[in-house]
């Protein structure tokens, strides 16, 4: 039997820094041992500029082997800069 998909979801980020980083360091830190982490509304306010401008990566968690693919394909698609965070499977 599989184990239940555990999913870290967020809202209301309004661009705060503070609250950002925490959702980073809890992501990267694997504190709720979740599969994914879904951001839910108010969120980008001026956050997403860079990212889009290419002045920063978008950093992103994961470590199944086909979630690193497809944040990698979603990277090349929407033509920005990724930082994955995890990694713990091995891509061939």
């Amino acid at each position: 039997m599989s184990r239940p998909f555990r999913l870290y979801v967020c809202s209301d980020i309004h661009a705060a820094e503070g609250v950002w980083r925490k959702l980073l360091n809890a992501t990267r830190a694997n504190v709720y041992k979740a599969d994914a982490v879904l951001i839910a509304g108010d969120l980008t306010g001026k956050a997403l500029v860079p990212v889009v401008e290419r002045r920063l990566p978008l950093v992103t968690a994961a470590n199944r082997e086909q979630d690193i693919r497809d944040a990698v394909a979603f990277a090349d698609r929407a033509k920005i800069n990724i930082v994955i965070a995890g990694g713990a499977g091995t891509v061939t």
